[in-house]
């Protein structure tokens, strides 16, 4: 999840993502949008529902290079040389 607030408006943007045992689902994001005065002025949400039903894997089945060539493919951009990490976060 993730807080900001707008300086120009002071409207707070909460941003929550989902996940499926702990992966998170791509594009699957939840955003609140709260007026200084505590009231919400607008949600968006794209969370996938009933999700559980839907997985067909409780584990990442590629690599992180091969979900960049995967991305890569559907839109037609093909990179001259392959992916290669060039640093790894803990927890990412």
């Amino acid at each position: 999840s993730q807080q900001l607030t707008s300086k120009h408006n002071g409207v707070t943007h909460l941003y929550f993502v989902q996940r499926h045992q702990g992966i998170e689902v791509h594009n699957a994001i939840l955003n609140v949008n709260i007026l200084p005065d505590g009231r919400v002025l607008s949600v968006g949400k794209r969370f996938i529902p009933s999700l559980a039903e839907k997985v067909n894997a409780a584990a990442p089945v590629l690599t992180p290079g091969e979900a960049v060539l995967e991305a890569a493919a559907a839109i037609g951009a093909m990179p001259a040389l392959p992916p290669r990490m060039l640093e790894k976060i803990d927890d990412l």
